[in-house]
């Protein structure tokens, strides 16, 4: 420590401070005031630097010395000055020692005041460096809390809950498709099949969309024992977004037929490909039949000397069972034939489509839109046939395909 105290003065019982310390600097005085009359505990510091200091002789507490006039008149001068710095609120002991003045003037002091005055300075230039060290770590653990602090909060500002699920209306223009759009507000396919319950990815000009503000699809629950936690555990996403959403508790069961948003999700594999016109469904669905004849060569059934080609199969069935199509698309035929009697052709994407002869009935007309749920006719027995089935073709960029190859993938 570079100040150097000059004289420690101690007054009795009656004075207002119990022990104090006088350091004198070529500026004033700084004080130094214990809060105990034992002199222990913390120090509280005030600097004085209007006042000057002159050497006095340290009383003696268990000696009753007589003062002369000139220290009574010297206590007297420092008395208001102490009874102001009994009441100063503690300051930084560290940063007041270390801005002092430095003490220029030197004093005699006897080998007792010495004693006190090194003790004074060890104490006070060990509690400078325990505070310094002390403000360092401070100081750098700060500096690492602040870095994760600002992590937490830069993963917190990613990710808006408040702005999360909105909905905006898009009118379709020509050229679009589910993927432009999808592009354009930056959310999946599945998103816009999923909200606008898409069954093909026709998409008609002039109609609209309905576009979510994040990514995911609806689900609708099949019974009253379905929470968030478990539906979202079988999509793979994260159950705390999808409860927050949708604004209802992940353990809390939902409701049958309740339908929610679930962020991030995908649509079923078979679903999408289904919309997208990659999969072929049974065009008679849970109906029981019989296979009596397949894709290719076979016997003629009105001439069994003759093999003739046979460009689908035949699935024998009860007559009236209702006929679904194989997949969602357009209604190009719906006719007779002397060969199919009633007969209905559906063009698929993909440059797919499929035939159905033999109805009993038609369902729909030329330019209809169908799904896999439309019921397109009856099986019937018209045309050349041997008894109630569905004849079934399949074209691929017009050429045949085996349909069995196509209903098994």
């Amino acid at each position: 420590m570079k100040d150097h105290i000059k004289y420690r003065i101690l007054y009795s019982a009656t004075a207002i401070l119990t022990a104090s310390v006088l350091v004198s600097t070529t500026a004033g005085i700084k004080a130094y005031k214990t809060n105990t009359s034992t002199g222990q505990g913390g120090l509280d510091i005030m600097y004085l630097p209007d006042l000057t200091y002159q050497t006095i002789r340290p009383m003696n507490l268990n000696k009753k010395d007589e003062l002369s006039d000139e220290e009574i008149r010297l206590a007297e001068q420092h008395e208001s000055a102490l009874q102001a710095m009994a009441d100063v609120a503690p300051t930084d002991n560290a940063e007041e020692i270390i801005e002092a003045p430095e003490v220029t003037e030197t004093s005699t002091l006897d080998e007792t005041d010495k004693l006190l005055v090194e003790e004074d300075n060890g104490y006070l230039a060990a509690q400078a460096d325990k505070e310094a060290a002390a403000a360092a770590d401070a100081e750098g653990l700060a500096g690492e809390d602040g870095a994760e602090l600002a992590m937490i909060e830069e993963e917190e500002e990613s990710f808006d809950y408040d702005s999360l699920l909105t909905y905006q209306v898009y009118r379709i223009q020509s050229g679009d498709s589910y993927s432009k759009i999808a592009q354009k507000f930056n959310v999946t396919v599945d998103t816009l099949f999923s909200a606008n319950k898409a069954k093909t990815e026709k998409l008609d000009p002039g109609s609209y969309l309905k576009i979510p503000s994040m990514s995911g699809i609806l689900y609708t629950t099949s019974s009253s024992s379905e929470t968030i936690a478990a539906i979202t555990k079988k999509y793979e996403v994260d159950a705390e977004k999808c409860s927050y959403v949708n604004n209802i508790d992940t353990s809390k069961r939902l409701s049958k037929n309740q339908t929610i948003f679930v962020p991030d999700a995908q649509l079923p594999r078979m679903e999408k490909l289904e919309i997208q016109g990659s999969l072929f469904r049974n065009p008679l669905r849970n109906a029981r039949y019989t296979l009596t004849s397949y894709f290719g060569m076979r016997q003629n059934p009105f001439n069994p000397n003759k093999r003739t080609y046979h460009n689908g199969i035949d699935m024998a069935c009860p007559q009236g069972t209702s006929i679904y199509p194989t997949m969602g698309g357009q209604v190009t035929t719906s006719g007779w034939s002397n060969i199919y009697g009633n007969y209905v052709i559906i063009q698929h994407p993909n440059r797919l489509k499929s035939l159905y002869g033999h109805m009993l009935k038609r369902n729909v007309s030329a330019g209809d839109w169908v799904d896999v749920n439309t019921v397109i006719g009856k099986v019937g027995s018209t045309g050349q046939s041997t008894g109630p089935h569905l004849h079934f073709t399949i074209y691929e960029n017009d050429k045949l395909v085996d349909p069995l190859v196509k209903l098994r993938n």
